[in-house]
This record gives C-alpha cells, sequence and structure tokens, in this order.
C-alpha cells in the first residue's frame, strides 16, 4: 500500500511531498529517492537518496542435505539439515526440535549441530520423525515448516508376541512370527533346532499375514509327533532393505495338565450364591480355565466356568452346608480339586446381623457364638450373687430388729413369777398399739421380694 501526499505553501514558494510505503523484509537494502524538480526550469533537478533498513523477525526454512533423497534414508545413513535464515537484526538463537521436543546435542549418540545445520550420523529407526529449525531475534521469533523423516530398516522382532508354547504329542498348533519392517517383509523363512539337528521347514508349513502397516506375521502350523520334536523354532523375514539380522525364537516344550489352584476362599455368601475367589497355578504351558463344583448330600447342586479363577455358584438353597470343588482345565486334563466348605445364608436378617468375621454376610462362627454366649452367662450369675448377698443381709437386719421388739412385747421372768404361775389371766400389756390377724393371717408366712429372687435363683439352679 502506497499513500503520497503533497501540500505547497500559501505563497507558492514552498512545497513538499510525503509518501507512505508498507515495507516487507524483502525490501531491506532498496534504495528510496525522492526528486523533485520544476517545469519552468528543467535543468534545475533537486533529488536525495536512502538505503531501507527494515527491521523483521526471522524467516525460516530447512532444507535437507543436497545429496540426499529423503524417500531413501535407510538404517546406516547419514542425514543432515541445514536451517535457512534471513532476519534483521540478524538472528540471535537457533534451536532443533524432533517431534515436537528440542533436540539437544549428543556426539556420542550422533547427534550434532554445526553452525545452522543438523547432523545425524548412522541413522535408526527409532529417529524417523518430524523435524524442524527455530530462530529469534530482538524483533521476534519463529519456526520452519516441519520436514518429515522416514527411514527404512530391515525386519526386526516385535516386542509383544508370545514366545513359549506348551503342546502335547500329536496336538495341533499355530506359532505366530510378528515382525516390524518399512518396507513391510515380502518373505520369511522358518527352522528347527534342538540338540542333535537343524531343520529348515518348508514353505507349505506357514503363511504370511498383514498385521498393520509397518507389522506383518507368518503363522507355522506345528504338531509334535515324538520327543526329538521339542525344542526352539527360529523365524526370519525379509524386505527391501535386508534380511532379519536376529532371529525371532519360540520354545516349544510338553504340555501337562495345569497345576492345583491355592487358597480358595468363599465371598459374597447370599441366601442361594456364594462367590469364590482362588490364585491360579502353573497353567501346564497352554491356556487354562476353571471348574467350580457345588456338592451336597453326594449330589451336584451346581457349577461354574470362567477363565478366571473368579468362580460363582448359584441356585443353591438358603442355609445349606456345600461341598465345594475347584478345578483347573486345559487341552491336557483336569488337576487335583482344591476342596473346602461353605454355607448359604438362611434368610436377609441373618446376613444383616452376621458378625464371624466382621463383614455383611457372613454368619457368626461357632467359636464367637461360645465366647459370646460364656460370657452373657458370666455377667447374669455376677447380678444373682450380688443380689443375692443384698438380700440375706436385708433379711439379718430384719430378724435382729424382730427380736428387739418380741422381747419389749413378752413378759418377763420376774412378772411371771410374780402372778404366782398358775396360769391365770393376768398378765403385762405392751404400751404399743397391735393389729388383730385372721386366722389365715396367722398360718400364712409372709413372703418378701428377696425371697422371690432367693427362689427363683434355687429354681433355676436346680
Amino acid at each position: 500500500m502506497t499513500i503520497v501526499t503533497e501540500m505547497t505553501s500559501l505563497d507558492g514558494q514552498v512545497s513538499s511531498s510525503t509518501l507512505e510505503l508498507l515495507l516487507e523484509p524483502q525490501d531491506e537494502g532498496s534504495i528510496l529517492t525522492c526528486r523533485a524538480q520544476n517545469p519552468e526550469l528543467p535543468t534545475a533537478v533537486l533529488e536525495n537518496s536512502q538505503t531501507l533498513e527494515i527491521e523483521y523477525p526471522p524467516l525460516v526454512r530447512v532444507e535437507a542435505g543436497a545429496s540426499l533423497d529423503l524417500t531413501n534414508i535407510k538404517e546406516g545413513d547419514d542425514v543432515y539439515f541445514d536451517c535457512h535464515i534471513k532476519a534483521h537484526p540478524p538472528a540471535s538463537k537457533i534451536t532443533w526440535a524432533f517431534d515436537g521436543k528440542e533436540l539437544e546435542q549428543n556426539v556420542s549418540a550422533g547427534v550434532m549441530v554445526v553452525g545452522k545445520s543438523l547432523v545425524l550420523q548412522r541413522v535408526t529407526r527409532r529417529q524417523a520423525g518430524v523435524y524442524f529449525c527455530s530462530a529469534a531475534n530482538s524483533q521476534g521469533y519463529n519456526s520452519s515448516k516441519p520436514v518429515m523423516l522416514n527411514v527404512k530398516y530391515s525386519p526386526v522382532c516385535r516386542v509383544e508376541q508370545s514366545d513359549v508354547y506348551g503342546v502335547g504329542r500329536l496336538e495341533k498348533t499355530t506359532v505366530t512370527c510378528r515382525v516390524e519392517a518399512d518396507p513391510p517383509a515380502s518373505t520369511y523363512r522358518w527352522a528347527f533346532n534342538n540338540t542333535g539337528e537343524f531343520v529348515d521347514i518348508p514353505e507349505s508349513h506357514y503363511v504370511i499375514k498383514s498385521d498393520g502397516e509397518l507389522g506383518q506375521r507368518s503363522d507355522l502350523r506345528y504338531s509334535p509327533v515324538s520327543d526329538l520334536d521339542y525344542g526352539t523354532l527360529l523365524c526370519w523375514a525379509k524386505n527391501s532393505v535386508g534380511t532379519q539380522r536376529v532371529p525371532c525364537t519360540f520354545t516349544v516344550f510338553p504340555a501337562g495338565k495345569p497345576d492345583t489352584v491355592a487358597s480358595c476362599r468363599a465371598s459374597n455368601q447370599t441366601e442361594e450364591s456364594v462367590t469364590v475367589v482362588c490364585e491360579p497355578g502353573y497353567s501346564g504351558g497352554v491356556n487354562q480355565s476353571f471348574l467350580l463344583e457345588a456338592w451336597d448330600d453326594g449330589s451336584l447342586r451346581a457349577t461354574d466356568r470362567n477363565d478366571s479363577p473368579t468362580l460363582e455358584a448359584s441356585g443353591l438353597r438358603p442355609g445349606t452346608r456345600y461341598n465345594l470343588r475347584v478345578y483347573a482345565e486345559n487341552s491336557m486334563g483336569r488337576s487335583q480339586p482344591f476342596s473346602f466348605k461353605a454355607f448359604t445364608l438362611t434368610d436377609v436378617a441373618e446376613r444383616r446381623t452376621a458378625i464371624g468375621t466382621g463383614k455383611e454376610g457372613q454368619p457368626l462362627s461357632p467359636v464367637v457364638g461360645a465366647i459370646v454366649g460364656a460370657s452373657v452367662s458370666l455377667v447374669l450369675l455376677v447380678l444373682a450373687g450380688v443380689l443375692v448377698a443384698h438380700c440375706k443381709r436385708s433379711d439379718g437386719l430384719e430378724a435382729r430388729v424382730n427380736f428387739r421388739e418380741g422381747a419389749q412385747d413378752e413378759p418377763s421372768y420376774k412378772s411371771f413369777r410374780a402372778s404366782g404361775g398358775d396360769g391365770s389371766h393376768h398378765h403385762t400389756t405392751s404400751p404399743r398399739a397391735t393389729t388383730a390377724l385372721s386366722d389365715d393371717d396367722l398360718e400364712t408366712p409372709a413372703v418378701g421380694a428377696c425371697d422371690l429372687v432367693t427362689a427363683s435363683q434355687g429354681d433355676s439352679i436346680s
């Protein structure tokens, strides 16, 4: 955008021209000239020139070395990139980044920064990715467009794969060899090795399959016939870069029955089900599964199968004790059982109040029940003993009081002698008021509260 403004003084003697110009970095170093002339005086020309100095942030771009073909970089090649920077003032800092992280110089790993260039010596497949450079000056900071580096490599074994196979005699199995390669593997080779021989396996025994963009696999059909067929299988893959240097190895050994599970316990017991959790044993070299059987009165009441040692017997009768058996199974057979007993709850109230193990849903254990019962009985006996002692003490005090009152009511020995002892009706009366009693009252003894307690205690003891 260019704007020119011209002005002339009122007397016409002075004129001026103003230029507004939007400059770009590429205008750096250009010469700007202002020229004034009068048509009336063609030879009278005035001009002034100025070289433009433009400050701007760095302009950055990355290019591979002139001799490199980025479409055909293989492991072991040397790679270098140049960072081209245009800036005013000059860039004060230059950095390189790999997959978004700043790249530090590491000579021992073959990573070197030389001026504005990045050098990668003997590049590996792990160094494939996105590279860019950045530069900064007083006007700002800029980064280049990313450059993708692809590194081709010969096949290598994939880490996540099974390398041990347990197989029985005449049992058929598939051994899978997985590799990673760029470009993908085109051919495979299989061989068998034991202490006595090394044999190449015919191509008719295996196939090649795709396993992702850069991952491939070969499946070998294998069936041991005798003990000599157990040993090590080896697999090599090949692509346009080369043949796999280190083969993938797989051990084939005789499979057997799985070991017995351990530490089985019952959990989450309800009125109709019991959940069982066990620790698995050795699988025998092949995949194993687990079987739970619930027996009662010699009859099989429930079963459950699972690939993990967590099983549940359901459809059971409430309040019943069951004999549980847990087996491990594989293609070679079944292990010895792990046997233990468990029971279902009687009803919901039992599950809510069960305190045998401190967990909801488990009934009171016999040992804990005996301890609780003994404790309650002991407390009742102590309370009864205290109450009996209190009653006896009260009875003794009442007897002493009655004795004193009786001594006052009866005539003394001297009064009886004074009356002549002839059985006359003369007698001494007590000054206290008396209460008349009926014949029934005289015949029925009074029973106090303590007597009732004592009698009740005697009955309970007898």
